[in-house]
């Protein structure tokens, strides 16, 4: 598979899903990709947030900077910003 089928089917996964934040194995899961090459993405694209809290089992979150605009309101994503409290 190509890195960008690869690239394709992890956006796919995030955007798709009805949740805002996704780990690294519930995107594994949903697109087909092994969790190694996930993480490997999520760790080197610029088009991947990933959410300064973790899930309660600890796992760090991800999603990607178009779903994160449109399901966060301009305040909330102005004082992450400022505060860098969602993107590390």
């Amino acid at each position: 598979m190509s890195d960008v089928e690869v690239k394709g089917k992890i956006i796919a996964a995030i955007n798709d899903s009805k949740y805002k934040w996704r780990t690294a194995q519930g995107i594994a899961k949903s697109s087909g990709i092994e969790v190694g090459e996930v993480m490997e993405y999520l760790g080197t694209a610029d088009t991947i947030v990933q959410a300064r809290n973790t899930n309660t089992k600890g796992e760090p979150l991800f999603t990607t900077t178009d779903k994160y605009r449109k399901s966060t309101g301009l305040a909330s994503r102005v004082l992450s910003a400022i505060t860098n409290k969602v993107a590390e």
